[in-house]
């Protein structure tokens, strides 16, 4: 498990909003105030917004499409990593300052690929 820094990935808008549409987290990643989206499971992410936590089903997430995300992000991060059952943990800065990290068996559960896009602030402190 690494504990570097996450790397710049150098990797178009148009590229990671057509993986955001074929994954179903497209219309999340522009919602102004979700700052984190989270894939656990197959079948349902969840949300955090300003007011907390939020549970969304989406049934076409399944198992192969949230792997062949992971693996067509960072094949196309031009960052030298690669996502593998040998190194099953990447973490990734997006130039729009998205910060992500993917995990895939065997560090998660079997059936099951751990995805997080942390969301830069779109709004003022208060």
């Amino acid at each position: 498990m690494s504990t570097e820094p996450a790397i710049l990935a150098r990797v178009s808008n148009e590229f990671l909003d057509y993986q955001y549409e074929i994954l179903g987290i497209r219309e999340h990643m522009h919602a102004p105030d979700v700052t984190e989206i989270c894939v656990n499971r197959p079948g349902e992410l969840y949300l955090e917004r300003r007011s907390g936590w939020q549970r969304v089903d989406v049934p076409s997430l399944s198992f192969e499409r949230a792997r062949q995300f992971c693996t067509a992000v960072v094949n196309e991060s031009n960052t030298g990593q690669r996502i593998t059952d040998a190194d099953p943990m990447v973490s990734l800065t997006f130039p729009t300052g998205q910060r992500a990290q993917f995990v895939i068996p065997p560090a998660c559960d079997a059936g099951k690929v751990s995805i997080t896009i942390r969301l830069p602030a779109r709004f003022g402190k208060t």
